[in-house]
């Protein structure tokens, strides 16, 4: 059911088992798993359902950065509900299990979990998304040497809009979704262990307390941060902080783009594929993954491309050539200088805009290029075509990462394998925040098969009464 906060009495006092904070991917989820195993669910959305210019603004923010927009806080992210995953357009990959281990040249953390561990969340991401059997791109034998196909599920529609998506069924449910409600404050016992309760206010100006057995924060990577960051009685840096490790080595993945002149392709004439170098050369080089998404669209011509196609048909013995377009995914590596902070501005409830920084090093920009060039030369020497790479600059693709890294050891992560935050008995973390690393595809699919495992762990928690007390 849907409720307007803005209707709420001040003086009200809400309780539940279960506190999502953010209807987003991983809130909708969280909220539909734990619902069905029937606990009693609040999930608190701080927009509407459709999209409001002045609950957007509360996003707004400083960004410092050497390749994201100025405006990137308001613009990569959306404040209403299904959250960002408004701007989401579907695709649904796994992530390889090459991402789950400590590499060579990648810095940051080994994942707590195996890659085997959420495989079997995969499937039931895809039966929430209504989605059909996985698919995996077809490759001929020959051209396989250095490129590694990445596993995709096919989205149920063309874009995935999860608001839309769920929104008769969470109607339906017995989840109270409360719109328009802002938490502003997480409130923690006095010995700081657990949390009590958190405070909602609205734009209309009325505010409320919800007090549950446990909480999830599950409104972004930056959100999250920002939440936890905001001091409290207990401690003024924050909520699982102690560490210091908050905000930090905040990711994007940024992509680059190019053009694919085929000779022997071994892909169907239409579609895509999406793939990226293997784990062995990743190793050999000390390079982060790259993902090579390689489009069948009308490349547009450019002065030379006739000669250039006339070289090419002579070269590869007689085939005539064919231009796809290409983009280049680019899993930026951790540093922890990247990161999310508080700002001395304020938002409208007076507590703390965030400022985000992040700058793509000289080191990043070598390993974009030599993956990129590598890429090239397996390209000529596997025969599947000449690459051209684009002039423009990188760009980021509003994938927000990392802010709330995952590890069991609390000096290295600040949520635990469980997604628990580190000194806290009650308050869980979800989404790509806690990803320790990124691989190149889109965050969206391995988070909520993620936060179905997470979903799968809070409901045996609760069973046991481990909130209890």
């Amino acid at each position: 059911m849907f409720i307007d906060a803005r209707q709420i009495d001040s003086k009200t006092g809400l309780m539940a088992d279960l506190c999502i904070i953010g209807a987003g991917a991983a809130g909708i989820t969280l909220a539909s798993e734990l619902n069905q195993a029937g606990f009693s669910t609040i999930l608190l959305e701080a927009g509407g359902t459709e999209y409001d210019d002045e609950t957007q603004a509360v996003y707004e923010g400083v960004t410092s950065s050497n390749v994201l927009p100025s405006n990137y806080l308001s613009a990569s992210r959306l404040r209403f509900f299904g959250g960002t995953t408004n701007h989401w357009g579907g695709h649904s990959v796994v992530m390889n299990s090459n991402i789950f281990r400590a590499r060579p040249g990648v810095p940051g953390l080994e994942w707590p979990i195996k890659a085997e561990d959420l495989r079997p969340y995969y499937k039931r991401a895809a039966e929430l998304l209504g989605m059909r059997k996985p698919v995996s791109d077809r490759w001929e034998p020959e051209t396989q040497s250095g490129l590694l196909p990445i596993e995709r599920y096919p989205a149920g529609e063309e874009e995935m809009r999860l608001g839309p998506f769920f929104f008769d069924q969470i109607k339906r449910s017995d989840v109270r979704v409360l719109l328009n409600a802002s938490v502003t404050a997480i409130n923690p016992n006095p010995n700081g262990k657990r949390i009590d309760g958190v405070r909602v206010q609205t734009l209309a100006g009325n505010s409320f307390s919800v007090r549950a057995r446990s909480f999830v924060l599950a409104a972004g990577a930056i959100e999250n941060a920002r939440l936890l960051l905001l001091p409290t009685h207990i401690n003024k840096a924050g909520i699982g902080n102690d560490h210091d490790l908050v905000g930090r080595n905040f990711s994007d993945h940024l992509y680059g783009q190019g053009r694919l002149l085929e000779t022997r392709p071994p892909w169907r004439s239409k579609g895509e594929a999406f793939y990226t170098l293997t784990p062995e050369l990743q190793d050999k080089y000390a390079i982060p993954e790259l993902g090579i998404l390689r489009l069948d669209e009308n490349a547009k011509t450019k002065p030379g491309d006739a000669i250039m196609s006339a070289i090419a048909t002579l070269a590869d013995g007689g085939h005539e050539p064919h231009m796809a377009n290409l983009i280049f995914y680019v899993e930026t590596m951790g540093a922890p200088e990247n990161r999310v902070s508080l700002s001395p501005k304020r938002d409208p409830f007076g507590n703390p805009r965030s400022e985000l920084r992040f700058n793509f090093t000289s080191e990043m920009r070598e390993t974009y290029t030599a993956s990129t060039e590598l890429f090239a030369r397996i390209s000529g020497q596997h025969g599947i075509g000449r690459v051209q790479l684009s002039e423009e600059p990188l760009g980021g693709a509003n994938h927000h990462m990392n802010t709330t890294r995952m590890s069991d050891d609390p000096t290295r992560g600040v949520v635990d394998s469980n997604g628990r935050v580190h000194g806290v008995s009650n308050l869980f973390a979800a989404g790509s925040s806690v990803f320790p690393s990124n691989g190149c595809g889109n965050p969206t699919f391995p988070l909520i098969a993620l936060t179905a495992r997470l979903a799968d762990h809070l409901s045996a928690a609760f069973r046991h009464g481990d909130f209890d007390g």
